[in-house]
C-alpha cells in the first residue's frame, strides 16, 4: 500500500488517494483530463461533485478491483467540499476525514 502526495485534479479541486500507487496516480490522471475538458467546453470552473461523481462512477464499474480509496478536496461557487471515495465506489461528503484503506 502506498500514500502519496496530493494530486491536481482542477485548479480548485486536489486529491488524496491510498491504495495501488499506480490505480491512484490513474484515477487521478484521468479524472484531471476529464475535467479539463470539462471546463474548456463549458467555460465554467470545475464542481467538486461532478469531479466526485464521475470518480465514483468509474471505480464502481470496476466493484472494488481498482485499489483506490480517495479523499477530494475543493472549493467551487457552492461553497467548500470534502468528500471521500472507497475503491467499491460508496462516497461520504463529511466536515472532517481521515484516509483508511483496508
Amino acid at each position: 500500500m502506498c500514500i502519496r502526495d496530493s494530486h491536481y485534479l482542477a485548479p480548485n479541486i486536489y486529491c488524496c488517494g491510498a491504495g495501488t500507487a499506480a490505480d491512484c496516480e490513474h484515477v487521478t490522471e484521468k479524472m484531471s483530463s476529464e475535467l479539463e475538458l470539462l471546463r474548456l467546453n463549458t467555460g465554467r470552473v470545475s464542481r467538486v461533485m461532478t469531479a466526485a461523481s464521475r470518480l465514483q462512477w468509474n471505480l464502481w464499474q470496476y466493484r472494488g478491483n481498482i485499489g483506490a480509496a480517495l479523499i477530494i478536496a475543493g472549493v467551487d461557487p457552492k461553497g467548500k467540499w470534502l468528500a471521500q471515495l472507497s475503491p467499491e465506489g460508496t462516497t461520504s461528503y463529511l466536515p472532517y476525514l481521515s484516509l483508511i484503506h483496508i
